[in-house]
């Protein structure tokens, strides 16, 4: 039954409840609509990761985090 030494037995089949994560989605995007009226220009748009002015949301450090 066993094919480790340690002290810990291992059972062969794990005793686990059925799995309750089905019952739950695991995500929802949220995914606004884009207006394509502007765009940056190309060279802008490189700094900036983004074409659309509208998708550009630059990380922000929070105050008092020091590393």
């Amino acid at each position: 039954m066993y094919r480790d030494r340690s002290d810990c037995p291992i059972p062969k089949e794990p005793k686990c409840l059925k799995p309750v994560a089905c019952k739950y989605k695991l995500a929802h995007a949220y995914v606004p609509y884009q207006s394509l009226d502007k765009i940056f220009c190309p060279e802008e748009a490189l700094k900036k990761g983004t074409l659309f002015p509208e998708l550009y949301m630059p990380y922000k450090r929070k105050k008092g985090c020091r590393r």
